[in-house]
């Protein structure tokens, strides 16, 4: 038997059968266009659904994790949705794209009391936002050139929440992880043999800040996690880096070559 009250369970199923179901039901009954968005969307409405049902509603203000990443994803959604439906939009999108990487890093880390980083804390905040910011405009650019970056945010996610759960660094990130990678695995699913459902904004932007969100709780607990976190998001970069190697390989066999090799780099370091 089942048992749906193991977390493990239900966050591991739940969000990939409402996932595909949702999917599957808007492009049927909406079709193309609208369905297309939706069907994106769905990606992110399944994980949201999955975090009230394990986390409950989350308080306002927020102050802890959950809280923070849910109405993140939340507004990213809306907008989301909003620039796939209308793509004049994206004019304004520049603005956005920056705010996305430091409002996920500044409000991760924001504390709920008054601030009492030190200096070293604070130059330390400032890497991380400019990494944050380099790997999502970069993913964003790979999305942009018909890039399937898909693979990238289920090999970081799913290493993230490894690391998470055998070093017992933070619990909450490997629930969060786990239903992210369980609906991103029913989008993956119903896009096989081919892409029938193409990724949207919506799907692009809060799932950049689930993830991010997520490593950068890891590190909080466990600072010692660090370069072992650091590793693993290079696999935002992994076709630059694959350009690198001498490789008698074709571009795309460097890269997957470089995202494996990333990926047991950064599980390596995390034990080490």
């Amino acid at each position: 038997m089942i048992n749906f009250n193991d977390p493990f369970v239900m966050l591991g199923l739940l969000p990939l059968v409402l996932t595909i179901v949702s999917m599957a039901l808007t492009r049927v009954y909406i079709g193309e266009g609208l369905g297309n968005t939706l069907a994106s969307a769905s990606l992110v409405v399944s994980f949201l659904l999955v975090m009230l049902i394990h986390f409950g509603w989350p308080d306002i203000p927020a102050t802890d994790q959950q809280a923070k990443l849910f109405y993140l994803c939340l507004f990213a959604l809306l907008y989301g949705v909003l620039l796939d439906r209308f793509p004049s939009l994206d004019k304004t999108s520049t603005f956005f794209k920056s705010v996305v990487p430091v409002a996920g890093v500044f409000w991760t880390f924001a504390p709920s009391g008054p601030f009492t980083f030190s200096e070293a804390e604070y130059r330390g905040l400032a890497l991380i936002t400019v990494l944050a910011l380099g790997h999502f405009l970069k993913l964003e650019q790979d999305w942009q050139d018909g890039i399937d970056i898909t693979w990238s945010l289920l090999l970081i996610a799913v290493g993230g929440m490894i690391i998470a759960w055998m070093t017992t660094a933070d619990p909450v990130a490997t629930h969060i992880l786990l239903a992210f990678v369980s609906a991103l695995a029913g989008y993956m699913i119903l896009n096989l043999p081919k892409k029938r459902f193409p990724l949207g904004a919506a799907g692009l932007f809060p799932s950049f800040l689930i993830i991010l969100s997520s490593l950068l709780n890891i590190i909080m607990k466990q600072p010692g996690l660090s370069p072992a976190i650091f590793l693993l998001s290079l696999i935002f970069l992994a076709d630059g880096i694959g350009g690198l190697l001498p490789l008698q390989l074709s571009p795309q066999g460097k890269r997957l070559a470089t995202m494996a090799g990333l990926f047991t780099l950064s599980l390596a370091a995390a034990y080490l």
